[in-house]
């Protein structure tokens, strides 16, 4: 059923969590016994007896959605949910939604958000107008959506790009090379230490980013530089080549290559995507060539690299994983303030 099914805004809180439970198969000591569960999940305690009319979209939506996730059915759909309320909240629906499946449960999950899909589900199904296009184990299908979901045929700030599927080792057709008259990129590709091209990498395990360029105008300021971000198109981070050479107010024309190192240990899990190009080391920025999500990655989690988790084998949040220095010394009593 539709999350907020039967609520009637002039009632209360109060009146339409039981009205809701109702209508939903639950009986009046049901409900009683996790009637503070569900007030307490949703948020709203202030205002339980407050007619719902008066709530926020957000509101509204949080204790609909607490009602059915605290509903003892053997099948749970959740449709687009998580879209509404803020960070927090989803994060503790998502917690409730494995509580669901860790219980013997079933839910059926619909959502454009690959990392939502990703972390609850364990078989997917995308569905292209109506039809089922793929199916199968999660990681896979994601990637197929997300093939489908990126155009070709980009302009950003006048500059004709390319966009891809996100690959490991992409070399541009010459018609199709990202880039305008003052500098085209040629090709790029995701490597080890080793040098091989790789399209996964477990989290312990460092890689570069190469690509290649060709200058056609002398004397312009350029910078190479990346964005990294995550399967749902968050930017992790932004870096550009800070180094004194490549940053020299007169880059003669010619072939150029570079390198960008990612240290092992650093990213979490997660498939990452590289947007990159060269643009102008001014006040303006000017990008001149940029080929977006044009390289991707798969990075499984290292369940025995014992020196970031130890003995631990569970799941670790983040978007970044990285082994920092950390210092612990014993302290006596009298030392302790």
């Amino acid at each position: 059923m539709e999350v907020g099914t039967g609520f009637n805004p002039e009632m209360s809180g109060r009146e339409n969590v039981y009205l809701n439970g109702a209508i939903q198969g639950m009986k009046r000591p049901e409900i009683d016994s996790k009637f503070d569960d569900i007030v307490s999940f949703a948020g709203v305690e202030k205002f339980i007896d407050t007619p719902v009319k008066r709530y926020s979209s957000g509101m509204y939506v949080r204790l609909a959605f607490s009602v059915a996730a605290f509903l003892e059915s053997e099948i749970l759909i959740v449709d687009e949910v998580l879209s509404v309320g803020d960070q927090q909240f989803q994060n503790r629906c998502i917690q409730r939604l494995l509580d669901i499946i860790a219980d013997g449960r079933t839910v059926l999950f619909v959502s454009h958000g690959a990392g939502q899909v990703r972390k609850i589900c364990s078989r997917a199904i995308c569905l292209r107008n109506g039809e089922i296009f793929c199916e199968g184990d999660t990681s896979t299908v994601i990637e197929q959506y997300q093939a489908g979901q990126r155009e070709a045929g980009t302009v950003i700030n006048g500059v004709p790009v390319v966009a891809t599927n996100g690959t490991s080792d992409l070399v541009f057709e010459e018609n199709k090379r990202p880039g305008n008259e003052v500098v085209k990129i040629l090709s790029c590709r995701l490597v080890d230490d080793r040098g091989t091209v790789i399209g996964k990498a477990l989290t312990s395990q460092g890689f570069c980013l190469e690509f290649a360029y060709e200058v056609y105008r002398e004397g312009v300021p350029l910078r190479p530089a990346c964005i990294v971000s995550d399967e749902l198109g968050n930017i992790l981070f932004w870096t550009g080549d800070s180094s004194v050479k490549k940053k020299s107010p007169t880059v003669a024309p010619g072939i150029y290559s570079t390198r960008l190192m990612f240290p092992e240990r650093f990213f979490s899990q997660g498939r990452l995507y590289f947007t990159f190009g060269v643009g102008e080391d001014s006040e303006s920025g000017q990008s001149h060539a940029l080929a977006p999500d044009a390289l991707s990655i798969v990075l499984t989690d290292d369940l025995n690299d014992s020196l970031i988790r130890g003995a631990y084998q569970g799941p670790l949040p983040g978007f970044v994983r990285p082994c920092l220095k950390w210092v612990t010394t014993e302290k006596g009593e009298a030392d302790i303030s």
